[in-house]
C-alpha cells in the first residue's frame, strides 16, 4: 500500500485515510467519490493545513460556496481576493468583505474595511487603499493622486488611519466629518471581485483532478512514473506551474459553449486524452465562478495507450453526483 502523493509504503500511515475527490468545503454529496487508503495521513494533514484551507477560504470558489449555505467556521482573512462596491455612486470603489449568513444574519451582508480614498487626477475617480496597502506620499504623487485640493476619504478608525498616513509622509488635518447615507439595501449592492490565482490554488485545484484520476483508474495507474511531475508539483510545490495548469473562460459542456452561457451551478470534472497527453478539465461552481481549469496530468504517456474518457457532475442542489453522458460532445443530460 503506497501513498499516491509521497509514494511512502507504510500500513500505519493510512489509519484514517479517506480522501474525497471534491473537498467537503465545496459541498457534501450523496455517494461521494472517495479515495480509500490511497492518500496517507501525513499527506492528508499537509494538504488540509497548507492548501485546502486557502482553496476553501481565499478563492473565488470559497466565496461562491456561501450561496449554498456552506460557510467557513470562522471569518477568513483574504490575501488573494479584493472586494469593491460596484456602480453605487456614494460608495463606488470602496473596499468591503462579504459576511456569510449566520445566527445573527439571515442573508449575505457587506462590511466596510478600514481604508483611505484618494482622488486620482488621471482617472478622475477615487481609489481606496486598505490600511495595509496605503502607499507612501511619493508613490501616491507619482501615480497621479491629488493630496491637497481634494477630499481624502476615511472609513474605519480615522485616528489609526491618520497615524499610518503620517508614517507614510502625509500630514493630514481633519476639518470635517461627514456621514455616508446609503439608500440601497446592502444585499442588493453590486460587488466587483479582483482575484489572484497563485501556485497554492493551482496545486489545490490540480489535486482535485489528480484525485479524480486515481478514483477512476486506481492507485496502481497513478503510481506510474508518468505522473511524477504533477505529483511532485501538488505535494512538494516543485516545477513550473504553467506547464501543468491553465485558466480559461470556455465552458466544458458543449451546449454551454455553443450558447455562451453557463447554467449548471455545480462542479464538473472531465478527463480525456489529448494525443498522448492526459488532461483534466475542472469547473467548481460552474455558473457562478465561470472559470475552467485545465490540468495536464502527464505529457507523452509512455505506457500502452488505451481509450479513456470520463466525467462527473456534482449537483449542489440535489447533492447528487451524476456521470456525464454523450461524452464525445460533452453534453450533460
Amino acid at each position: 500500500m503506497r501513498c499516491i502523493y509521497c509514494l511512502e509504503e507504510k500500513e500505519s500511515r493510512f489509519f484514517n485515510s479517506r480522501e474525497h475527490v471534491i473537498p467537503q468545503c465545496f459541498g457534501v454529496f450523496r455517494d461521494n467519490l472517495t479515495l480509500n487508503k490511497m492518500v496517507c495521513d501525513e499527506c492528508n494533514q499537509y494538504f488540509g493545513r497548507n492548501i485546502e484551507n486557502c482553496l476553501g477560504r481565499d478563492s473565488l470558489e470559497g466565496i461562491a460556496r456561501y450561496r449554498f449555505g456552506i460557510n467557513p467556521k470562522k471569518m477568513p482573512f483574504h490575501k488573494r481576493l479584493k472586494f469593491m462596491v460596484g456602480n453605487v455612486d456614494v460608495l463606488k470603489g470602496v473596499q468591503v468583505i462579504p459576511l456569510p449568513p449566520d445566527r445573527q444574519r439571515e442573508t449575505n451582508e457587506l462590511k466596510l474595511i478600514s481604508q483611505v480614498g484618494f482622488f486620482n487626477k488621471r482617472t478622475g475617480k477615487y481609489s481606496y487603499f486598505s490600511k495595509e496597502e496605503i502607499p507612501t506620499k511619493e508613490e501616491l504623487e507619482r501615480q497621479g493622486y491629488e493630496l491637497k485640493n481634494k477630499e481624502i476619504v476615511f472609513y474605519g478608525d480615522v485616528q489609526e488611519l491618520v497615524s499610518i498616513l503620517e508614517k507614510k509622509g502625509l500630514n493630514i488635518e481633519i476639518t470635517e466629518i461627514k456621514e455616508t447615507i446609503l439608500n440601497q439595501e446592502p444585499s442588493k449592492i453590486p460587488v466587483l471581485i479582483k482575484a489572484r490565482i497563485d501556485r497554492t490554488l493551482y496545486r489545490g485545484l490540480s489535486k482535485i483532478v489528480f484525485n479524480y484520476l486515481a478514483y477512476s483508474l486506481g492507485s496502481d495507474f497513478v503510481l506510474k512514473g508518468d505522473f511524477d511531475s504533477i505529483r511532485r508539483f501538488i505535494r512538494y510545490d516543485e516545477g513550473n506551474g504553467d506547464e501543468f495548469f491553465k485558466v480559461i473562460k470556455t465552458p466544458i459542456f458543449y451546449k454551454e459553449k455553443r450558447f455562451g452561457k453557463r447554467w449548471h451551478d455545480g462542479h464538473i470534472i472531465v478527463i480525456e486524452w489529448d494525443n498522448f497527453n492526459l488532461d483534466g478539465r475542472l469547473a467548481i461552481f460552474n455558473s457562478i465562478v465561470k472559470l475552467t481549469y485545465i490540468v495536464t496530468l502527464c505529457k507523452n504517456y509512455k505506457g500502452v495507450w488505451f481509450p479513456f474518457h470520463k466525467g462527473h457532475y456534482f449537483d449542489p442542489h440535489s447533492k447528487q453526483i451524476r456521470e456525464i453522458q454523450n461524452f464525445k460532445f460533452l453534453i450533460y443530460l
